[in-house]
């Protein structure tokens, strides 16, 4: 495609499809980059090794991160040096620039700039939406863990599980299953919510077991 494999240097074993595909790649090798601006336009140049992305401008930023596979438009866009990352869907991890080891699939997670957590799995469209430093959260589900940002070591399933739907949720070790399960949790901890509607506002309350249906609904700072 025009301009694909514009800046490579020394890189070898590479793959570029599409115009600007693989552009900003110089010394790094064994990579593919397929689809417009794949890997291709945003960054310093391309060290980094063994990443496949595919995608309209998916990965274009990337630098020296290497083992990362990207699937998706926009998918991994500011990514620079993370490194083995799987992102799928449009717009996934979008905004993640340095953090590794993290699994997204669905589109719009991870979307703010700047987010550098590491070792999280999210699934689901706009989970873990707001994720910034946070790491080693599991979610599953639309909109779980969805204001996760400096979070880490929680565990939300189902859809709208630990949502907080400003973006503030710095609560650490939970663990929430069922629709709505501790929706509105900012930065409570320690907290077991199993059940439809379960613990819905608990907002800053700790060590708190919740099983069943619309158990500890109205709950908000209780410990």
């Amino acid at each position: 495609g025009y301009s694909a494999a514009y800046d490579v240097t020394s890189g070898a074993s590479n793959i570029s499809i599409g115009k600007c595909a693989g552009y900003k790649i110089t010394t790094g090798g064994v990579n593919i980059a397929i689809g417009q601006e794949a890997m291709g336009v945003g960054g310093t140049g391309v060290t980094g090794d063994r990443s496949v992305v595919v995608g309209y401008s998916a990965g274009a930023c990337m630098t020296s991160g290497g083992c990362n596979s990207i699937l998706g438009y926009l998918a991994g866009y500011t990514l620079t040096s993370g490194e083995y990352n799987t992102l799928i869907g449009a717009r996934s991890a979008q905004y993640l620039t340095t953090g590794s080891h993290n699994f997204f699939a669905g589109m719009y997670t991870a979307r703010i700039p700047d987010a550098s957590g590491s070792h999280n799995i999210a699934i689901g469209c706009k989970s873990t939406y707001y994720l910034s430093s946070g790491s080693d959260n599991i979610t599953m589900g639309v909109h779980a863990g969805y204001g996760i940002t400096t979070g880490s070591n929680n565990i939300f399933l189902g859809k709208y599980a630990g949502c907080n739907g400003n973006g503030t949720l710095s609560g650490s070790q939970n663990v929430f299953l069922g629709r709505d399960a501790g929706k509105t949790i900012t930065s409570g901890t320690c907290n077991i919510i199993m059940g439809y509607l379960s613990g819905q506002q608990i907002l800053d309350g700790n060590n708190n077991v919740l099983l069943g249906t619309q158990a500890g609904k109205n709950i908000g700072s209780g410990t």
